[in-house]
């Protein structure tokens, strides 16, 4: 295990979580104006 496909998987499941959570209030407001 290299240290690049630790912070890659890591990066990976941390931008999933962190993008559900964005897209739903920006949504919103794209669709708001």
């Amino acid at each position: 295990m290299t240290p690049k496909g630790a912070p890659d998987q890591l990066m990976l499941p941390d931008l999933v979580p962190a993008a559900p959570p964005v897209p739903g209030p920006e949504t919103d407001r794209e669709i708001s104006p």
